[in-house]
């Protein structure tokens, strides 16, 4: 199987990319042009190909050649850009060339495969508990907004032109590569470099999934034939606060790494409830197969190869 992604140089992209190409499956990354791709430096044998989404023509050509049986839409832009009206207008702007490039390019592509679309949490805000596919959408964040708008457009595009899609909406994602400004890396960097990072009693929680079970998840809705619901949630279904992983990294390193300073970073998912994830009834039989301690201790492992340490203590 030849699979193509879309913002593969991102964290949960690459996390695809290496996880596809470890088990064999032959990968084609897309990234735009400027996009780091540190997190793929050392697999040469994942193809790289650098282009905007919105250029239609230069991805219906790459499709032409490449001939993927799934295809990943997995970028989206930083949380950063979604800041001052400037900012929203330009994320609404971006998302929508976007999408639009990527159906257009589809549609006379004459694609035939699989089409899976990252979706997020952060839609579901203010909707009831536990979040269900089913729920009505109340995005608490402008993100969130644009993410929900995104899931309904790529959703009329796709029935539209009869191709085989499947959304993913995804909790919290963690694993190596992950941003470096975010919780984990935050607190590997500290074990690392001997230093804490203020948490306190911080009990914002989060529905936590490694990058390896994304993957998973991902590759089995590609050598899926036939899946009668258009999205699920991409989940744990059980919650555990910033302390609860804090501590759980620090009883698996033997360091101290917090300080009783009150965690900095808001919580900007929103996340107050725990996922339903899918279920064999619903034509799509995944579950997650690492635990938040088997996660955690990975990246702790990945923290200290060279290559680990190299990402996580340089300079942004």
């Amino acid at each position: 199987m030849r699979i193509l992604i879309l913002g593969g140089s991102g964290a949960i992209g690459s996390a695809i990319a290496r996880y596809a190409s470890s088990i064999g499956v032959e990968v084609d990354v897309v990234a735009r042009s400027g996009s780091a791709l540190s997190r793929l430096e050392m697999h040469s044998e994942i193809a790289r190909h650098t282009l905007s989404l919105s250029d239609t023509a230069a991805l219906r050509s790459l499709l032409v050649r490449r001939q993927p049986r799934l295809v990943v839409m997995a970028a989206f832009p930083a949380p950063a850009t979604h800041r001052g009206p400037s900012g929203r207008s330009d994320s609404l702007q971006t998302m929508g060339q976007n999408l639009l490039g990527v159906f257009d390019a589809l549609e006379q592509a004459g694609f035939s495969g699989r089409l899976t679309w990252f979706g997020s949490s952060m839609m579901y805000g203010r909707a009831p508990i536990p979040r269900r596919v089913t729920n009505h959408l109340q995005p608490e964040t402008f993100r969130g907004a644009i993410k929900a708008a995104e899931s309904i457009l790529a959703q009329q595009r796709a029935d539209e032109l009869g191709i085989a899609y499947t959304e993913l909406r995804l909790f919290t994602g963690y694993g190596p590569y992950e941003q470096r400004d975010r919780l984990v890396p935050a607190l590997l960097r500290a074990a690392l470099g001997g230093t804490q990072v203020p948490v306190g009693e911080a009990q914002a929680v989060r529905d936590w999934l490694y990058f390896d079970d994304i993957a998973r998840a991902v590759l089995l809705l590609g050598e899926s034939v036939h899946v009668p619901v258009p999205a699920f949630n991409l989940c744990a279904g059980r919650l555990n606060t910033v302390g609860e992983v804090a501590q759980t990294l620090e009883a698996i390193t033997g360091l101290q790494l917090t300080s009783p300073q009150p965690y900095e970073r808001g919580d900007a998912y929103g996340q107050v409830g725990a996922g339903i994830p899918p279920s064999a009834s619903d034509g799509f039989d995944w579950s997650p197969s690492i635990c938040l301690e088997e996660g955690l201790l990975r990246c702790w492992a990945w923290a200290q190869t060279p290559a680990g340490r190299n990402f996580l203590l340089q300079t942004p």
